[in-house]
Order: structure tokens, then sequence, then C-alpha cells
């Protein structure tokens, strides 16, 4: 067979093109552009977060309906920071086996109401860009900053109107 320049080029960028566009398939057989569907139309209500290293962590206990959040199988999220609600994409990566890995949430919108003083919603608002590990045991759902050292605990629930506020 007789190659020709072009023909090689042709051929190797497809191969690279092919090599770019396939994805890795999580245990559940789902890719990467399609969440695993242990978090997708699943819903959680944040239930407290920890602070610190495991053996030295302060468990802050979070009122009740005031967060929750929202993974739609097709990769978008919906969220309640207290007063505040918001929206944006979700992606994970199992790395450490089904219901583990990397998470990233990006391209998010919130809206910018005055919660009360007591609120800790700019706080749960600016640590939701920087969650980047999650696992799931049971019906519980923990999302983590590593550099920060820092968990948000959540509990399944099934009530999606929580993210409208009608408890």
């Amino acid at each position: 067979m007789n190659w020709k320049p072009t023909s090689l080029v042709t051929v190797m960028t497809l191969m690279l093109a092919s090599a770019c566009t396939s994805s890795v398939t999580e245990g559940d057989g789902a890719s990467d552009s399609e969440p695993p569907l242990l978090l997708a139309e699943s819903s959680w209500v944040l239930a407290e977060i920890t602070a610190g290293q495991a053996a030295d962590a302060q468990p802050e206990a979070v009122e009740e309906g005031l967060y929750t959040l929202i993974f739609r199988a097709d990769g978008s999220a919906a969220m309640r920071f207290d007063c505040n609600r918001g929206f944006g994409r979700w992606q994970v990566v199992e790395d450490g086996g089904a219901g583990q890995g990397s998470i990233a949430i990006t391209d998010m919108g919130v809206t910018k109401a005055l919660c009360p003083p007591t609120s800790i919603s700019d706080r749960v608002i600016a640590d939701f860009a920087a969650f980047d590990r999650y696992k799931i045991v049971g019906e519980q759902l923990e999302l983590k900053i590593e550099q920060k050292s820092v968990s948000y605990h959540w509990v399944r629930t099934d009530q999606e109107a929580l993210i409208e506020g009608n408890e």
C-alpha cells in the first residue's frame, strides 16, 4: 500500500479525535457526559458542615430545609441557599468505586437576596464552586473541599419542592 503524507495525517487526526471523544465509563456504564445514576435525579437537604481534620472536626448543625440540592439527569443542578436560589451544571468522575469520586459544580448562577444576619448562605454559596470530592453512603451524601478540610453532609430527600421554599 502506498501511503501519502496527507493520508497519514488524516488517519492520525481521526485516531486523535476518536481518543479525545471517547469517554471513561463508570461502574454503572455511564460516561463522563452522563451523570451516574447514584446522583442523577436525586434531592438532598443539608444536615451539617464539618470543618477540620476528622479527629478534631466540629460539626455545625444547619437548620433543616434551608439548604437543598437537586442533581438532574441532564447534568443540571438546582439549589436553595436559605433565601437565595441557584442553578448550575454538575459532573462527576467515579474514581474510588461506585458512589464516590471527584465532582465539579460549574456555571453557577445565584440570586442575591438579603438573607437574615444569622444566615450562612454566603459561605455555602462560596463553598459550592469549590467542592471537589463526593461520597454517597446509603442515604447520606458528603461533598468535600479537600484543600480546606471542609465537608458538607447531606441527607437524601424526595421533596423537590424544597428548592422553591414550599415546605
